[in-house]
């Protein structure tokens, strides 16, 4: 049986059979970026796939994709769940830290009304200020979780030649 593709399918498909083992036939895994590479990316608000900018166009709105490789960064149902409990976590944190530091400061007779407006502080403001963070954060911690598939890596070769074909 025969099939015939395009040039770009053929290309696809050769990138995908040179990540199979010729021995076992198994996909290989790639290396990739390290973990640490990746949350370095993830403060500087970078794709953690290929470190290239532009998935934030604002502090809360995003794209679907990095616009350099065409990574999808919320690759399943669920992925939010992660990023609202990484910033749940680190939100808890600052809260207890604003606690702890402001009875330390103020032993032995505690100034409620302070650590109070401390603590509220921190629980408005870490969200809103790690929100992106967190976002680049948890996709660096998914993508190396779960590293991309030949069939997600195909998609966004197809999008990215969509998309340059529409700006075209």
């Amino acid at each position: 049986m025969r099939c015939t593709f395009g040039s770009s399918a053929r290309e696809l498909i050769k990138l995908s059979i040179s990540r199979h083992s010729p021995t076992l036939g198994l996909v290989a895994e790639s290396a990739g970026p390290s973990l640490k590479k990746m949350l370095w990316r993830a403060v500087r608000r970078r794709c953690p796939n290929c470190g290239g900018r532009g998935w934030f166009t604002g502090w809360f709105k995003h794209g679907e994709r990095c616009v350099t490789c065409g990574y999808a960064f919320e690759r399943q149902d669920g992925f939010m769940l992660g990023v609202m409990s990484i910033n749940i976590i680190i939100t808890m944190v600052a809260i207890l830290l604003a606690m702890g530091i402001g009875l330390a400061i103020t032993l032995p007779d505690i100034a409620v009304g302070p650590i109070v407006v401390a603590c509220v502080v921190a629980a408005v403001v870490v969200p809103i200020v790690g929100y992106p963070f967190v976002h680049y954060g948890w996709a660096a911690i998914d993508l190396k979780m779960r590293p991309l598939e030949p069939a997600e890596e195909a998609d966004a070769i197809t999008w990215l030649a969509t998309r340059s074909a529409q700006n075209s």
